[in-house]
C-alpha cells in the first residue's frame, strides 16, 4: 500500500494494466537536494506519473527527477510532492516508483509536457516518449525533449490524459 496524506487528492498517475507486469519499487529515497521550487515553482514539484531517474551515484534506493540527458530511466514517481500535496518532505523523503517493461498507465496533466502535440500514428509507426528538463513525459522528436532514452510509447490521447506503454530504447544515436 502507499503512503499517502489525502487519499481523496486526484492522482496524476492511473494503471491500465499494472497488476500483470508493473512492479513497485520502493522505498526510494529522494536525492537530498530536492526542492519544490528549484523545481518549476507552483506546477513543479513531482507529480505521479513523472520520469524517476537512478540509482544516483550507484546506490539503488536514491532516485531523482530525470531532468538531464545523462539520466538514466528507473521508473514513474507514484507520490505527490508538490504545491497542492506533499507526501515526502512530511518524511525523509520517502517515495515508491513503478517500473516494468511493457506496463500501461493513464498519466494526467500536469506529469506530462502539455505544451507538446501527441497524437497516436496510424500509419503502422510509434510515438516514442522521453523526458523534458522538468522529468515530464514528451515527445522525443519534440524541441523540449532532454532525455536520451525512449522510455514510453504513446497509445492513446484524452483531453487532459495520455495513455503510455513503458519501453526502454537509446534513441541518442
Amino acid at each position: 500500500m502507499l503512503r499517502t496524506t489525502d487519499p481523496m487528492q486526484f492522482r496524476t498517475l492511473k494503471p491500465l494494466y499494472e497488476q500483470r507486469i508493473a512492479t513497485p519499487f520502493g522505498p526510494c529515497y529522494l536525492d537530498g537536494n530536492f526542492s519544490i521550487a528549484a523545481s518549476g515553482g507552483e506546477t513543479g514539484g513531482i507529480w505521479p506519473g513523472m520520469v524517476a531517474a537512478g540509482p544516483i551515484a550507484s546506490n539503488p534506493t536514491v532516485v531523482k527527477i530525470a531532468n538531464s540527458a545523462s539520466d538514466s530511466f528507473f521508473g514513474l514517481f507514484t507520490h505527490n510532492c508538490n504545491t497542492i500535496i506533499d507526501e515526502l518532505n512530511n518524511g525523509r523523503l520517502v517515495t515508491a516508483v513503478w517500473n516494468g517493461y511493457h506496463s500501461c498507465w493513464r498519466i494526467y496533466q500536469p506529469a506530462y509536457n502539455a505544451d507538446a502535440s501527441y497524437a497516436v500514428p496510424t500509419d503502422g509507426t510509434e510515438e516514442l516518449l522521453t523526458w523534458d528538463a522538468m522529468g515530464r513525459l514528451v515527445p522525443d522528436s519534440d524541441g523540449d525533449a532532454v532525455g536520451q532514452m525512449a522510455v514510453a510509447k504513446l497509445i492513446g490521447v484524452g483531453v487532459n490524459f495520455i495513455d503510455v506503454q513503458l519501453i526502454y530504447r537509446d534513441i541518442s544515436a
